[in-house]
């Protein structure tokens, strides 16, 4: 298992936006943080596209047993999604580490190594400033 210093800064700002996303669900749907998950993977790229993409990705899909639609939500309400989980990562006082309110997850399949708010919340600035 890495350690927060071996991975990516990519990795962690990508890991830890799907965590804000997560905890954000039930504040916009009729949904738990636990009807989805994420993981951020870094992956080969064909040579020939090596200039047109980043090798780390992050996927979020529903958790349940052929999905509840909730992923799909997320996506379609991209914008309320974004702004609320800026809104409830920004608001909680804990440290850069986060906390189990607004970034941890016992469900976390990463084992919730490579989390750190600030930088999450950086990322998450990004979308919101299209």
């Amino acid at each position: 298992m890495n350690s927060i210093n071996e991975v990516n800064p990519v990795q962690v700002a990508l890991h830890s936006l799907t965590h804000f996303l997560e905890k954000s669900v039930p504040l916009l749907f009729l949904a738990s943080e636990f009807d989805v998950s994420s993981v951020v993977v870094e992956r080969q790229l064909e040579p020939e596209k090596k200039s047109n993409a980043h090798p780390i990705v992050g996927y979020i899909f529903d958790s349940n047993h052929e999905g509840n639609g909730t992923t799909e939500a997320i996506f379609t309400d991209w914008d309320n999604c974004i702004t609320k989980a800026y809104e409830l990562a920004s608001s909680c006082d804990c440290n850069d580490s986060g906390c189990p309110k607004c970034l941890t997850s016992h469900g976390c399949p990463e084992l919730n190594v490579g989390l750190h708010k600030t930088l999450g919340l950086w990322l998450v600035e990004q979308f919101l400033k299209k």
